[in-house]
């Protein structure tokens, strides 16, 4: 696997699926304000932190799943060239054990997120402005955890093949 490959399976596809899917159900459960407040009225910081534990957690059971279903399938896993990820040494490989840490992980991402628009005065944001947000922070979001979620999901595949 190339690095622009890499890049784009590990980072760009996943970051847009689920920038799709943030900002979708942002809109959904947000159309009908006309603002929203980081802690008022729509209350968007509990949507970021909640965000960050369900996006995160939610890939690593569907990747999980999908990688194991690959192998009992026969098909040959490639880890050689995987980028070698930042939580590589911490990541549970275990179905449940994986998915709390990521989501974990995840809600520190968005306590985090949360901080910085508190810091910057919470800011009132319109639903199309949220929606943008959303978007891009989902997005962001998978990108810096989806090498890791990989990683954690072959690893212990190719040690049990050899």
């Amino acid at each position: 696997m190339s690095l622009h490959n890499s890049f784009i399976a590990l980072r760009v596809t996943p970051g847009a699926i689920n920038g799709l899917m943030g900002s979708a159900i942002a809109w959904t459960a947000k159309n009908d304000a006309s603002l929203l407040g980081l802690w008022t009225e729509g209350a968007y910081a509990v949507d970021l932190m909640f965000t960050g534990f369900l996006l995160p957690s939610i890939s690593w059971f569907i990747l999980r799943t999908v990688m194991r279903i690959r192998v009992l399938k026969g098909k040959d896993l490639e880890a050689s060239e995987l980028p070698s990820p930042w939580l590589r040494h911490v990541m549970p490989t275990s179905f449940w054990g994986g998915g709390l840490f990521i989501g974990s992980v995840g809600t520190i991402v968005g306590c985090a997120t949360v901080f910085v628009l508190q810091s910057l005065g919470s800011p009132t944001l319109d639903v199309s402005t949220y929606v943008a947000l959303k978007f891009a922070y989902s997005a962001i979001l998978a990108a810096m955890i989806q090498p890791t979620l990989v990683h954690a999901a072959i690893q212990p595949l190719i040690v049990k093949k050899r």
